[in-house]
Parts: structure tokens; sequence; C-alpha cells
């Protein structure tokens, strides 16, 4: 399957978006892509500017995309997504 992707110009490592709403930064946390295959939003902070960014086409495989969904859940499972508050029992 080929993902667009962007190239971060301070810490070079490709990011792409795997679904519409998921946001991804870089590991520098200098250049962010967001979109999917639905539309490609990407930004970078200063002192770069949108033309540092290179645009790439890359293939990825949809086993290795369900893959990354299934680590991403375990994150979330092992504590970095947030607990429901407990609800107090009305005064009777």
């Amino acid at each position: 399957m080929l993902r667009t992707a962007v190239r971060c110009p301070s810490c070079l490592i490709a990011i792409f978006s795997r679904d519409r709403h998921d946001f991804r930064w870089c590991e520098c946390k200098t250049t962010f892509v967001d979109g999917g295959m639905d539309y490609l939003r990407f930004g970078v902070e200063s002192p770069f500017k949108l033309e540092d960014v290179e645009i790439l086409k890359i293939e990825v495989s949809e086993e290795d995309l369900e893959k990354q969904k299934k680590t991403l859940a375990q994150k979330e499972d092992q504590g970095t997504r947030r607990r429901p508050r407990k609800r107090k029992k009305a005064a009777e």
C-alpha cells in the first residue's frame, strides 16, 4: 500500500499518518503529519519552514499497519490511556 509521508528536516525521520485524525510527531517533535489516506496536513516548528519538509511516497504493507495498531493498543492498555472517573452515588 502506497502512503504519503514527510521527512523531518531536523531528525531526518520519515513519518506518516495511518488513519484520518491520526496525528503524528517525529522523534524530535519538530515535524507533524495528519490525515491518513484522506488528506495530507503537515507542519514544522521554527527555525524550519514548510519548504524544508520533504514529501515522500513509501510502501507499507497491511501486515505492518496491523502490527503498529496492535502495538499502540498495547501501550494504551499499559496505562497511558486515561481511566474513567468513578461516579459518586447520589445522596438519597
